[in-house]
């Protein structure tokens, strides 16, 4: 069974994708397969040199981007929110 903010987020990721113009059995079947992952503060979506099989859909906070230089200074390079 599952639980109400599955549902409510499952609510939120198809909308997002009726922007992309797909049909409605496409939408679906994503909703079908959709999993649920939350990350904590400090935690990583992807890290340098890892290929992702996954799709990322953010539905609250901020994720951002960013480098580490030779001096060890992080460059923040894009905000996701």
């Amino acid at each position: 069974m599952k639980r109400k903010q599955d549902i409510d987020n499952a609510e939120r990721v198809k909308n997002v994708f009726k922007s992309f113009r797909l049909a409605e059995s496409e939408i679906k079947h994503i909703i079908s397969v959709y999993k649920a992952e939350k990350l904590r503060k400090g935690e990583f979506y992807l890290k340098e040199g890892r290929v992702s099989n996954k799709i990322g859909i953010l539905i609250s906070g901020i994720l951002f981007a960013y480098t580490i230089n030779d001096s060890g200074e992080k460059n923040i390079s894009r905000f996701f929110y």
